[in-house]
């Protein structure tokens, strides 16, 4: 996932690696959720709405 630092690179390629990056994604949305809680997972998710890249967002 920290490799893929646009929404072009999220939905690039074919469908099973656009599912991929879905999965992946999930997946560390819910390890955020698990040890931060649900207040910091927004923050960040926020944040990657107003243009931080993925990488950026999940370094601790």
């Amino acid at each position: 996932m920290r490799q893929l630092n646009s929404f072009g690179a999220f939905f690039a390629d074919d469908e099973q690696t656009v599912v991929r990056n879905y999965s992946r994604a999930r997946y560390e949305a819910a390890s955020w959720l698990a040890s931060t809680g649900r207040h910091t997972l927004y923050q960040r998710l926020a944040r990657m709405q107003a243009g931080e890249s993925f990488a950026e967002i999940s370094a601790p």
